[in-house]
């Protein structure tokens, strides 16, 4: 997880010197991942909600499906029934 988190930093940094929403949202929704795995759910959700916000901003809707699922996982597991829930019910509509 180490080597991820480096290489997620380093593809962040260059996506913000490139000014570029898109991979940015795209580096916020890795670091989302690999925080949601190890087990660090109050660190996934903020990069998942910066993911949402910038996706928001670019009306990329599919991503935003995407960003509403892994979302609604991290609630899922903080044991959050009703934003997991309503979450997942955004990913579906």
């Amino acid at each position: 997880w180490d080597l991820a988190l480096k290489t997620s930093q380093s593809s962040l940094e260059l996506s913000q010197k490139l000014n570029n929403p898109t991979l940015i949202g795209n580096d916020y929704n890795q670091f989302g991942i690999i925080y949601n795995r190890k087990g660090q759910y109050e660190k996934a959700k903020n990069y998942f909600l910066k993911v949402l916000e910038i996706r928001g901003r670019l009306r990329d809707t599919l991503f935003m499906v995407t960003a509403y699922n892994n979302l609604g996982n991290v609630y899922k597991n903080l044991g959050k029934t009703d934003s997991a829930r309503f979450n997942l019910e955004m990913a579906l509509s």
